[in-house]
């Protein structure tokens, strides 16, 4: 019989304790009757880990292949606060930096109006089934011609503000000017030129408000200018993640 780790069940998350799971639905303010989930990031400052505990993520999408993005709010145990916890699988090339990487990135060049990346890391590689592995058989004897596959790798992080979607803005001025801040004044405009960092992804869904002002996220197909190269032209295979 095979495990729960071959079936793509991911054994680094767990259920909540009660206690656990109480005071986090109390500081989410959701149902008592929602079933909590539990799992620990690492600092970006290297030493200890977030415990995030947080309802299980939902992911609408009209098609069965994609990156399955998942993000939602979680209470952090640790220093009881709100955090906003992302759960994706992010495209594993070379010029392609891990998404909290690129957090670090523009954090250290000053980038306004992001979020701070507070913990990230890949699922630790002794959970297998947590990257792709399509891939590995592209080149099998049976396999039928094919463009090529690129590996996936499960990526965790927690930003330190739960934004609200741009589409809940209070009126059009703060549209307007949410816009402006993420995109033409603020964050994107600083990233190209203080980080080197092309955002490549920017759309409606990655724009946030918080506290009035906009901020872009899902920093996770950004790549450096600086790097050249041809284009490589990359599919998206079947990602069936169990929690």
């Amino acid at each position: 019989r095979a495990s729960p780790e071959m079936h793509g069940v991911d054994t680094s998350v767990t259920l909540a304790g009660d206690k656990e799971a109480d005071l986090a639905r109390s500081q989410l303010n959701i149902p008592s009757t929602t079933c909590m989930f539990k799992v620990d990031v690492p600092n970006v400052k290297g030493s200890g880990s977030l415990t995030l505990v947080f309802p299980q993520p939902v992911m609408k999408s009209h098609s069965p292949v994609g990156r399955w993005t998942r993000a939602c709010p979680a209470f952090d145990l640790v220093n009881k606060k709100l955090m906003m916890f992302k759960d994706s699988w992010w495209v594993s090339l070379p010029d392609v930096l891990l998404e909290g990487e690129t957090y670090k990135l523009l954090m250290s060049h000053n980038v306004s109006h992001i979020p701070k990346c507070i913990a990230y890391h890949d699922v630790p590689p002794s959970i297998a089934q947590q990257s792709t592995q399509t891939a590995k058989f592209g080149s099998a004897e049976w396999a039928l011609p094919h463009l090529p596959l690129t590996l996936h790798t499960l990526h965790r992080l927690a930003l330190n503000i739960v934004g609200k979607n741009l589409t809940e803005f209070e009126s059009s001025r703060q549209l307007v000017s949410s816009v402006h801040d993420a995109l033409i004044d603020m964050s994107h405009k600083d990233a190209f030129e203080l980080a080197k960092v092309l955002h490549r992804d920017l759309s409606v869904g990655n724009m946030v408000i918080y506290k009035g002002k906009g901020y872009l996220i899902d920093w996770d197909l950004a790549k450096l200018v600086n790097l050249h190269g041809p284009q490589q032209m990359t599919h998206m295979v079947c990602l069936l993640h169990v929690l």
